[in-house]
């Protein structure tokens, strides 16, 4: 141990040097990439900026135009005021082509830029569909909002539209159209293009160029139904390939360690490419750019290349201090891991620890390996005595080391067994009847258990159970009468292996014996006692009385006189006994008034 500690040290003192020079080299490299990426998000953000800028000034102003009129300071009737109003909001906003109010009668008043002068206009559109369908959409909207580029044939270009519903006294009045040229976007970003050295551009729904710098002064073959061109028109051999994934370099975009862009090769040069949503302005834009990246790649290189130099000096030494860590603490991992699944009691998949040239971790290994055989052979006791004895049985087993000694207590005990059950396995083949009794004691072991009971014996289609027992059970006598309640209306509610069944129950309160009975190599655990006895002949009256549960005075006494409703029944005598037992039927519409406590047991 002290050999591998001292081996180790060694190894850590090499790799620290390893260290400081892997430090270096990465700082290096994570500067220039970040500068390579911080130049385009700089770019980016600056286009989004400006952007905004242009787009939010014209949003200002045509806000401005809707509260005038809204408030009433302006009426677009008195043709002469109103005009001045939107001639000085096209001088004010340069980027605005045109500024009209549409009413809702779709009169409309606008004003419209032709290089240096300011048209008025004044026309109706009644006949117009398109726009009857404008003011429709206008007076849903409720707010302002901006649409897809639109193109107009008074300016050879596509215009973007921002839209301004107005109301007065509550009442809609119709909506301040403003519309920017979309050429305007193009000389933006060829502006920023020009300061930052990059290609910048604006696409539209990933497939439409809305401003590129080869857009500024028109684009050929645009139409009303063509307003903006693809990206593969536009002769920009590097954007046509932005989004061919036969181009992507999955190398760049991962040492880029940014989810808003990626790198393509084009030819033998690398680009990337860094871009941002924005859907502020009526449709899935996406601004961004792009810059080559080969200079920036060979520093990258030169980078990996100086790592991978200072790596192999020391490989040896590294080596060797991994092989030996791994020697070491590969028993340590696996002790540890095989230990949480003993923890989990997961033996099956518990595998024994292999030895060790170290001596401490032979002697570890060994102990967990018999400690191991030792808990696998006690859960396998567990495991098959349970399928056959209760597992509380069991568990007393374990804990007394095999001894078991009678009982006699106070205690419930409870029969059940199938009305009909011998015409039903007359009309069945052997194995359906094992199918249904399996699906039958599933069914009411499970309720039994959950009341504190154990089943302690299967007698051809009957169950007896007994509560307080082994262990005792408070409110006893309540339990079994609840689990003989649920009993009843699971096996009236449920099917079993498509079969309807009705159950009999008798329930009996007293004294028992409990303990081993049988020859001296097969013992079986069970109960004894008038108690028990009872319990099955009230079983057995269910026939003669037309009953379905049926308790004893005994039992009746323990429960309480309201907690749950009771039918005299009368006295009845019971075979095998000299005095009558005064028998109760629970209704099957029965409710139990409280939860358990009390009832003097």
């Amino acid at each position: 141990m002290s050999a591998a500690l001292a081996a180790i040290l060694g190894a850590l003192v090499l790799l620290a040097v390893l260290l400081v020079i892997a430090i270096a080299t990465w700082t290096g490299y994570r500067n220039t990439v970040d500068l390579l990426r911080q130049k385009a998000e700089i770019m980016v953000s600056a286009a989004v900026d400006q952007l905004r800028i242009h787009l939010d000034v014209a949003e200002r102003q045509g806000q401005f135009v809707a509260d005038s009129i809204g408030r009433g300071e302006s009426d677009p009737r008195d043709v002469d005021s109103f005009y001045a109003l939107l001639a000085g909001s096209l001088a004010a906003t340069p980027q605005i082509t045109a500024i009209a109010f549409v009413a809702h009668d779709l009169t409309v008043t606008a004003a419209e830029r032709d290089q240096a002068t300011v048209i008025p206009v004044f026309a109706r559109l009644a006949e117009d569909p398109h726009w009857q369908s404008y003011v429709a959409e206008a007076g849903r909207a409720g707010r302002a909002y901006w649409t897809r580029p639109v193109w107009r044939d008074e300016y050879g270009a596509a215009q973007l539209t921002r839209r301004h519903p107005v109301y007065r006294n509550g009442q809609f009045r119709g909506f301040v159209n403003v519309e920017v040229g979309v050429p305007s976007l193009s000389a933006l970003i060829g502006n920023l293009e020009s300061d930052f050295g990059l290609n910048a551009f604006i696409l539209a729904d990933r497939r439409y160029v809305v401003a590129h710098p080869v857009l500024q002064f028109g684009f050929p073959g645009l139409t009303r139904w063509r307003p903006m061109p693809e990206i593969r028109e536009t002769g920009d051999p590097v954007l046509m390939s932005i989004w061919d994934r036969r181009l992507h370099n999955t190398r760049v975009s991962r040492l880029l360690a940014t989810d808003t862009g990626h790198a393509i090769d084009v030819g033998d040069d690398s680009y990337v490419f860094v871009y941002r949503r924005d859907d502020r302005y009526g449709g899935d834009w996406l601004i961004g750019t792009y810059l080559e990246a080969s200079d920036v790649l060979k520093e990258i290189e030169r980078l990996f290349q100086a790592i991978v130099a200072c790596a192999a000096v020391i490989a040896f030494a590294l080596l060797l201090a991994v092989w030996l860590g791994r020697r070491i603490s590969r028993p340590v991992r696996l002790l540890a891991e095989q230990s949480r699944r003993v923890r989990n009691l997961d033996f099956d998949n518990t595998q024994a620890v292999p030895g060790s040239y170290i001596k401490e971790l032979d002697e570890a290994a060994a102990a967990f390996n018999q400690m191991v055989e030792g808990l696998r052979e006690r859960q396998l006791i567990r495991d098959l005595f349970g399928k056959y004895v209760p597992r509380e049985i069991v568990s007393t087993l374990l804990r007394d080391k095999g001894r078991l000694d009678p009982q006699s207590v106070d205690a419930t005990v409870l029969f059940v067994d199938i009305a009909d059950f011998t015409r039903l396995s007359e009309s069945l083949q052997p194995q359906q009847v094992v199918d249904t009794l399996n699906a039958y004691f599933a069914a009411v072991c499970e309720i039994i258990e959950q009341q504190g009971g154990i089943v302690t014996q299967f007698q051809g289609d009957a169950i007896v159970a007994v509560f307080n027992l082994p262990l005792p059970v408070d409110g006893h006598a309540r339990r079994a009468v609840e689990a003989g309640i649920r009993i009843r209306a699971r096996v009236a509610r449920d099917r079993f292996v498509g079969r309807c069944l009705r159950c009999r129950i008798g329930i009996n309160t007293g004294p028992v014996v409990a303990g081993n009975v049988g020859a001296r190599d097969r013992l079986h655990y069970t109960v004894h006692g008038d108690t028990v006895n009872v319990a099955a002949r009230l079983d057995d009256l269910n026939k003669a009385l037309g009953t379905s549960l049926l308790i004893s005075a005994s039992t009746k006494d323990r429960i309480g006189p309201d907690w749950v409703a009771l039918r005299p029944m009368g006295e009845t005598r019971i075979r095998g006994k000299r005095e009558a037992v005064r028998v109760y039927e629970i209704p099957a519409d029965a409710v139990i008034a409280a939860k358990h406590g009390g009832g003097g047991d």
